[in-house]
């Protein structure tokens, strides 16, 4: 078991990107993590997002195949073009 933080902020991700990341409230963050944690291999999750970063942290048996799924749940919630 691991921890696993990804991070989108002003340092790693443009301003129109970020901006899609935005959770403009309570229920869309609940939803977001319902999703993520409905992968068995992460244990726990925590979401924190600001006015300028999201971050995504998590327990995980495997942090790289967690780290693959966040993402792929991130581009298709969000609708990202790949």
């Amino acid at each position: 078991m691991g921890y696993l933080v990804i991070s989108f902020s002003h340092k790693n991700t443009d301003i129109q990107t970020r901006e899609k990341l935005a959770f403009p409230n309570e229920e869309n963050k609940d939803r977001f993590l319902k999703q993520i944690l409905e992968d068995e291999i992460i244990d726990e999750a925590i979401l924190l997002s600001t006015c300028n970063r999201v971050e995504i942290i998590t327990s995980a048996l495997n942090t790289d195949t967690a780290a693959k799924s966040i993402i792929k749940k991130t581009i298709k919630i969000f609708r990202f073009r790949v």
